[in-house]
């Protein structure tokens, strides 16, 4: 016998009742709903809170590197302990003015049985909540992970009484917060009118406890085992017996890329997604893929989807150029894989793809080279018959551009998929912006893999600071204005520091730095990367720069004097391996 949730979402199919999204207003609502997890993954990694996706989410991260193409929620999950932190965090005000949260507590009651995380000044009404008195805001759902009983019979036990409260909680809520919208909706359907009516009738009954005692209740219970291990979720998709496993399963978490984001799903999510959706990599037939029953929704106040919408059509028609230098020890994968990630896999692609082949190449690239400029009526290729380095073949591809605003990009790194919208929707918003980047992962091999993260720092004020003691902005994740660069003099030799030597000149001309506090570009690492970071040639490089620092008054001689005995031990003294881990380590985040 189907479920309600599987009758129920036939239904929404079947009908017009629900509110059926646009395009344009679901790119809406998960942008929203990523900023909502941008800020509470935020507090969680400062408070040292391990959060992970779960159920839906989790299979949209490893299916489709994002959200699933017509999901719209966001879930995730954490151990009881980081969970119950998490609640007092919010309780605090720790994740600031523009949340509210709904918990299962002893003094007021909650819609359900976890902890919902909503954004104020928005709107997200559903079936389940148009009269009723909870937060009804776009909001991502945060389960409890916890502590199951070790014996199988313990488990069927204690999961047996869990799921008779919650059953009992949810039928409470339909007697006591009566939807006339969701009464019509099950009306279409004989068979769900009738489980519906059924549970009004019992929820009547039960009702002489009110709706608060029996989610308190609930959440009680579940969280009394102790032990550690193992674990369920028994708030999940298939209640409490249906997602216990060995801790293992779960911990320690693994890294995975979500809309470009760096995010922690389960240690084995194979199996983890295996047990949720079976064959979790098929896509189900349209009448099968869960829909969320949605009668209306709003964006919060400070933007709508009409500025959205005019904002993104804006960005799509905005005419912009992207650098890259390309030389013979580029791999020829790597390097599609990098077009490919600043074209057709951008929300906001350019107009045109400037590739400067720094002189001879393999057979091989110079294959994959000719192919993508064929693919791709973007891309624009300069071949050069001398190699003549980077700074030279950047200072070319600046004089030689179509656009204002250029885009930096190497040959072998990857661009999350809204990074120039998010650029240039930063440029729109500020006129007087020189140059701009954003945070960049360093890894090996694959994405996923990361060993290092750099971060940048966030205003235009504090990066003015920032620039007395390193690179303001990360290279390969910057835009800038094509007139502001050639003002301060182009890109110009100066061993391996071409961009600090042009970004201290941009700071000369008074140009304007910012930053996005988010990644932007995720950047192929290796030993040989650390490799060029040493060594007399590349140190007196850096000395150079530390003197123009102190001749233009940038820096104090006591700080011209730590800066140069700290490179000097960095690059000269140090071995590799060292200088290895104090750049992943120390130097990055």
């Amino acid at each position: 016998m189907k479920s309600d949730s599987e009758l129920m979402n036939e239904l929404a199919h079947k009908t017009n009742y629900l509110h059926e999204m646009t395009s344009s207003e679901s790119s809406a609502m998960k942008r929203a709903l990523l900023d909502i997890y941008r800020d509470v993954a935020k507090l969680c990694e400062k408070e040292g809170l391990t959060l992970m996706l779960s159920g839906g989410s989790c299979l949209g991260a490893v299916r489709h590197k994002g959200f699933i193409p017509w999901d719209d929620d966001l879930d995730v999950m954490m151990r009881r302990d980081d969970y119950e932190r998490l609640i007092r965090l919010c309780k605090e005000g720790r994740l600031g003015d523009k949340y509210e949260f709904d918990y299962p507590n002893k003094d007021a009651d909650a819609k359900t049985v976890f902890l919902k995380i909503y954004r104020k000044n928005s709107f997200n009404i559903e079936l389940f909540n148009e009269n009723s008195p909870f937060p009804k805001g776009l909001y991502i759902d945060v389960f409890a992970l916890d502590s199951v009983p070790q014996s199988k019979f313990m488990q069927a036990m204690k999961g047996f009484v869990a799921n008779v409260i919650q059953f009992i909680s949810i039928m409470v809520l339909y007697a006591q917060y009566p939807s006339k919208s969701l009464s019509e909706f099950v009306s279409l359907d004989s068979s769900l009118k009738r489980r519906y009516q059924i549970k009004k009738i019992m929820g009547s009954f039960f009702g002489i406890i009110p709706h608060a005692k029996w989610v308190y209740w609930f959440d009680r219970f579940v969280a009394s085992s102790k032990n550690g291990n193992p674990l369920g979720i028994p708030t999940g998709r298939k209640y409490y017996n249906g997602e216990i496993f060995d801790a293992s399963v779960y911990f320690p978490p693994k890294e995975a890329l979500f809309e470009g984001e760096i995010v922690y799903i389960p240690a084995d999510y194979d199996r983890y997604l295996t047990n949720l959706y079976h064959d979790y990599m098929q896509l189900p037939p349209v009448e099968k893929r869960e829909r969320h029953f949605i009668l209306k929704f709003q964006l919060p106040n400070d933007w709508s989807i009409e500025n959205f919408c005019i904002l993104l059509f804006r960005m799509k028609n905005k005419l912009f150029s992207v650098l890259i230098s390309v030389y013979k020890n580029d791999n020829p994968d790597d390097f599609r894989t990098a077009i490919e990630s600043v074209t057709i896999k951008q929300t906001v692609q350019p107009d045109e793809v400037f590739v400067y082949v720094d002189g001879p190449v393999p057979n091989a690239l110079a294959s994959t080279i000719k192919q993508l400029e064929m693919e791709i009526p973007a891309v624009y290729v300069h071949w050069e018959v001398e190699n003549k380095g980077l700074g030279r073949a950047l200072q070319y591809g600046m004089e030689h551009v179509k656009h204002e605003l250029v885009a930096r990009m190497d040959a072998d790194d990857i661009s999350v998929p809204d990074r120039f919208e998010c650029q240039l929707c930063q440029f729109e918003k500020d006129l007087e912006l020189s140059v701009a980047s954003g945070h960049i992962v360093d890894f090996i091999g694959t994405p996923e893999n990361v060993i290092g993260k750099r971060t940048v720092p966030i205003g235009s004020e504090t990066c003015m600071q920032y620039i007395k003691k390193r690179d303001v902005v990360n290279h390969p994740a910057v835009m800038f204005r094509k007139s502001e660069v050639l003002r301060a003099g182009n890109y110009q030799d100066w061993y391996l520091n071409e961009d600090s030597y042009l970004w201290l000149r941009m700071y000369l001309v008074g140009c304007k730095f910012n930053n996005l506090d988010r990644v932007l570009v995720y950047m192929r690492s290796g030993e040989g990367q650390y490799a060029r970071r040493g060594g007399w040639k590349y140190f007196r490089s850096e000395a150079g720069l530390q003197k123009l620092r102190y001749k233009h008054r940038i820096i104090s001689f006591p700080r011209y004097l730590f800066n140069m005995t700290v490179h000097f031990t960095v690059k000269v003294l140090m071995p590799n391996s060292v200088r290895g881990w104090v750049f992943q380590k120390l130097l990055r985040e």
